[in-house]
């Protein structure tokens, strides 16, 4: 019997979960493949977030293999009639890896699992990371992280990265490289090419799943080739992030020097999570922490020239005669990936403290008992801060899904 790979090709972006592969019941086989009956044949994939901003950089995956690009990915196949056992757990697993210079997706080792897949159709699911994060969150291929009997209701285990607690400092620091403010001045201020990039620390973890889109399998190749089987998956992001972009209103007269970030709750709170048991649903990306555990989120700051701290834009500084507005634009955006929490439950239980020219300055996250910020998974919640004379002030909130367009809301939050 000739068994093929399944092979995976990533168009985009990340990890990925759920499309359907049918070719009705009839054997993959006949005169146009060449192959006998019933005889196994290759999976093709493609995947692919257009527009996304994640911690992992959206995108083709092509070239180098880098922090802010992916390089494994997951796949389970379930089969779609009941007591079958062509996908059982000898065909229903694999890990598949990018070249180092390419876009393409291969699962190689003669003992590396494998699926085939056989004239039932087949669900496909799959996730990132495909392995189990080291003791900084970092990436490894050492230890694969598996699901015992894999089914449409299984899950993964998933961390959130606090960043307080590493023996890698550098794991935990947030870069400002690339620059991603929305605008930059040259000669006038302009469109910055780059303020689509999430600016993170290397820690961060980005689970993800996928859905299907359009038809999953083709008997044919693009070019009338042989058999080509292909399921194209659309990414989706399992947690939510939260955002940050500080400038000077021109009223405060420090230097202006920014060199840590830190979330938290406020007093004993455990609005602020990182769960007893937090787990991620491959099927759909539903996130389940478990209890309430408080979480505290620190993150150092560095400038493109390894400083560490970032000066914060200025209102009337030195790019020309830098307005308000024009401050905001040119101010970086700093990312924090949290558990998401869709209940809308009051934020002022949580606060922001910036550490800037050696004073801390801290600020709830909604203006009272009564506001709330939902943190939905996978968007994007950017909090413009002000800092003046008088303290730092959130002047505007936007959640922006990190695929489509931007959804405001308003209110001033304000610390003294």
């Amino acid at each position: 019997m000739k068994q093929t790979n399944l092979q995976v090709t990533l168009l985009c972006l990340a990890a990925l979960a759920v499309a359907s592969c049918s070719n009705e019941n009839e054997p993959l086989s006949g005169p146009d493949n060449g192959n006998e009956n019933n005889t196994p044949v290759e999976l093709g994939i493609t995947a692919g977030v257009s527009l996304t901003k994640s911690a992992i950089n959206g995108g083709e995956q092509t070239g180098a293999y880098a922090d802010t690009t992916m390089k494994y990915v997951a796949v389970y196949a379930v089969g779609g009639n009941s007591g079958s056992t062509d996908y059982g757990d000898d065909n229903n697993y694999a890990i598949y890896t990018r070249g180092s210079n390419a876009s393409t997706w291969s699962n190689t080792g003669d003992n590396a699992p494998k699926i085939l897949l056989t004239g039932e159709k087949a669900t496909i699911y799959a996730f990132h990371p495909a392995h189990k994060p080291g003791k900084n969150s970092e990436m490894k291929d050492t230890e694969p992280l598996t699901v015992s009997s894999f089914d449409a209701t299984s899950t993964i285990p998933i961390t959130v990265f606090p960043g307080d607690d590493v023996t890698d400092a550098d794991s935990a620091t947030i870069t400002v490289s690339p620059n991603n403010a929305d605008k930059i001045y040259s000669s006038g201020w302009v469109d910055n090419a780059t303020a689509g990039s999430i600016l993170s620390a290397k820690g961060e973890v980005d689970y993800m799943w996928a859905t299907s889109v359009a038809d999953r399998c083709n008997r044919k190749g693009l070019n009338g080739e042989t058999d080509s089987f292909k399921v194209a998956l659309e990414m989706n992001h399992a947690m939510s992030m939260v955002s940050f972009r500080i400038y000077n209103d021109g009223t405060y007269k420090g230097a202006g020097k920014l060199s840590q970030i830190v979330l938290s709750n406020v007093s004993d709170g455990t609005a602020l999570t990182k769960g007893t048991d937090p787990k991620m649903k491959v099927a759909d990306g539903e996130v389940t922490p478990g209890s309430a555990v408080a979480v505290t989120y620190t993150r150092k700051i560095k400038d493109s020239s390894n400083n560490d701290y970032f000066v914060l834009k200025k209102v009337g500084g030195d790019d020309a005669t830098t307005t308000d507005a024009q401050a905001k634009e040119a101010s970086p955006k700093f990312s924090i990936l949290v558990m998401p929490d869709a209940s809308a439950s009051a934020k002022n239980a949580i606060q922001a403290v910036f550490a800037i020219d050696g004073v801390d300055y801290a600020v709830p996250l909604a203006a009272d008992a009564e506001s709330t910020v939902k943190w939905d998974k996978g968007k994007n919640n950017l909090y413009t801060v002000k800092l003046s004379g008088t303290g730092l002030e959130i002047t505007s909130v936007k959640v922006q899904p990190w695929t489509t367009n931007d959804v405001t809301s308003s209110g001033d939050l304000e610390a003294k």
